[in-house]
């Protein structure tokens, strides 16, 4: 892995105004405490949680990209995530 890409922070929201209702993803990437990247997506009519999980999806795309990590380290990220939404959904 590139040293620059170990010392990043990436940060993913997504809401729903209504839920269902008109709904954004986002993400932000730092690097050395600055921002190095962002992006953001309106998603016309969906719920907060596929507003969420689209941020999430967004910055994986991200990383897979401009990374260059192998495909293997990003399946890893990915089930990382994968997990951590699966926890968050069954509260904790």
């Amino acid at each position: 892995m590139k040293k620059d890409i170990q010392s990043i922070k990436i940060y993913c929201d997504g809401g729903a105004r209504g839920n269902p209702g008109p709904a954004s993803s986002a993400f932000i990437v730092f690097k050395d405490r600055e921002n190095y990247y962002q992006d953001s997506k309106y998603l016309g009519e969906t719920t907060n949680n596929v507003a969420e999980y689209q941020a999430v999806i967004m910055a994986l795309n991200w990383l897979s990209i401009k990374s260059k990590l192998k495909s293997e380290k990003i399946l890893r990220i990915v089930i990382a995530c994968c997990m951590n939404i699966d926890v968050f959904k069954s509260g904790y």
